[in-house]
């Protein structure tokens, strides 16, 4: 993800139907960073949507996108 944010905490939290699953990481200098978040068949079943959760910053920046398994 990229944001106008250098060395800022990112999160990102998939709500699966069992539970969250948490992964971070730090923007560089030019706000750029990468998260993967691992999709685990088990804590979701099919048709379910799992929604994820983006924040950058401690809240500064945030943002949400979602997927249906199949």
């Amino acid at each position: 993800m990229s944001s106008n944010l250098a060395r800022a905490q990112v999160t990102a939290t998939a709500r699966y139907a069992t539970r969250p699953t948490t992964t971070s990481a730090t923007t560089d200098a030019r706000g750029s960073a990468s998260v993967q978040v691992t999709f685990d068949r088990t804590q979701a079943p099919r048709g379910f949507t799992v929604v994820v959760d983006v924040s950058v910053g401690a809240g500064t920046a945030t943002c949400q996108t979602s997927f249906t398994t199949q």
